[in-house]
């Protein structure tokens, strides 16, 4: 066996498990049969038993996120697909079956690579999968539907995916050059305008909620009255606007007189001096592409021909009228965003011959999913279980995957489309206690 899949550990063998209470949802019946076969790949099969664990703790690791974040308790049979009624609980099962069949994938060619999975390892899924067993009683068992071996199988699963997904990133070109990576970067000071149509929107909600609040037609007239009085003395947005313009001229003045003292730290010392509610925020683009960037464009067309350190002569304005903006270019060449992007293309780099090779190796194999036994696995907020298991193993790709989804914050809030992504932030912390 090789040094690379020796690398895995028993700490990092359990991350299946990792959650230390695990709120899922029961089946149909009070034990269906775990060991019918639900996927078939090639030759070898996975277990409806394998599938509802998975599904169980892809639901508990879901649940965990959206109550630690949203407060969310209705999930599960709120409906994801208009069209064929699939509810997000239903989806759960799918995808989960479909996970299980792409690791199998990934197993039945790991031998391409040196690939496996050590006596140390396996010793570590065999503790983490008895604990399932010892820390649960018979009847969350039976709803679960899940054996030891049905554990055990699953965890194997996932390691193999972990391995593989190194493994495969090996051949990957790691070379990135400075076209592709250099970054720029700005630091400037936005201050938004008004717009008709967001003044309207205002009256309009503004409206609405005094038609809600009036207990009585005369507390109606009185709101109306207020209202009209309060609209009288609001200024125009043609008004507002020049007020703003004016203050970042005022800004804009106020940093040019730093002179050759200006630099980041001036800048920012500068800005907050003038008033300590403006805020800096900070930048980069692809110095080779500016296109490729988060910044409106307008920021980096502004600091088009000048040299690093330069503060843009005037107030710029973007194309969407929505914002003005005092613009400092900071660095030609940011060092610490240009690793930070070299790293990202890699990962892109990684994850595109990741799913490429997935996908063909998919498209040759043989897989069958029995729809029928996977209807037998019901993720439903009417029926809550809760399980436990191990609080203190994770995978290689799990703890990685979570430690990125900690450091995006709220970035994680993008959608139940990424329930993959909802898991691995539920890895993290603690696990939601059945509902």
């Amino acid at each position: 066996m090789n040094n690379f899949a020796k690398r895995v550990s028993c700490a990092a063998m359990a991350g299946a498990l990792a959650l230390g209470a695990m709120t899922g949802c029961g089946s149909k019946a009070a034990g269906i049969d775990g060991t019918q076969t639900a996927v078939t790949v090639n030759e070898d099969k996975i277990t409806l038993g394998e599938v509802s664990f998975y599904a169980h703790f892809n639901a508990a690791s879901t649940y965990s996120f959206y109550y630690a974040y949203f407060g969310m308790t209705n999930l599960f049979d709120q409906v994801m697909d208009e069209e064929s009624g699939q509810t997000y609980g239903e989806y759960l099962v799918t995808s989960s079956a479909e996970e299980l069949g792409d690791m199998m994938v990934l197993k039945q060619h790991a031998e391409e690579y040196g690939v496996a999975i050590d006596d140390e390892a396996r010793a570590a899924i065999e503790a983490a999968a008895q604990a399932y067993i010892d820390k649960n009683d018979e009847e969350t068992r039976n709803k679960i539907a899940a054996s030891k071996e049905d554990v055990i199988a699953l965890m194997e699963l996932q390691t193999y995916r972990t391995l593989m997904r190194d493994a495969m990133a090996r051949d990957v070109d790691t070379q990135v050059s400075d076209e592709e990576s250099q970054q720029s970067g700005v630091k400037y000071v936005s201050f938004s305008l008004a717009s008709e149509e967001a003044e309207d929107a205002e009256a309009a909600e503004a409206e609405e909620e005094a038609a809600e609040d009036a207990e009585s037609e005369d507390a109606a007239a009185e709101d109306a009255e207020s209202e009209d009085a309060a609209a009288e003395e609001t200024p125009s947005v043609a008004e507002q606007n020049a007020e703003t313009t004016a203050k970042a001229e005022a800004l804009l003045e106020s940093i040019q007189l730093l002179g050759e003292g200006l630099n980041a730290d001036t800048f920012e010392t500068a800005v907050k001096g003038t008033d300590d509610t403006y805020s800096v925020q900070s930048g980069t683009f692809t110095k080779a592409d500016p296109t490729d960037t988060t910044l409106n464009a307008a920021i980096v067309e502004a600091v088009s021909g000048l040299t690093e350190g330069s503060l843009v002569p005037e107030v710029v304005t973007n194309e969407e009228g929505t914002n003005l903006y005092i613009v400092f270019y900071d660095k030609e060449v940011d060092e610490d965003a240009t690793a930070s992007k070299v790293e990202e293309i890699l990962k892109e780099r990684k994850e595109e011959n990741f799913d490429s090779l997935l996908a063909g190796w998919k498209e040759a194999a043989e897989i069958n999913v029995n729809a029928e036994l996977l209807a037998q696995i019901v993720i439903s907020d009417a029926s809550p279980v809760t399980f436990k298991q191990d609080e203190t193993a994770q995978t290689a790709e799990e703890g990685e995957a979570a430690e990125e989804t900690a450091e995006e914050g709220e970035a994680a809030e993008e959608t139940a489309e990424e329930g993959e992504a909802a898991e691995e932030a539920a890895a993290e912390g603690e696990a939601a206690e059945a509902k």
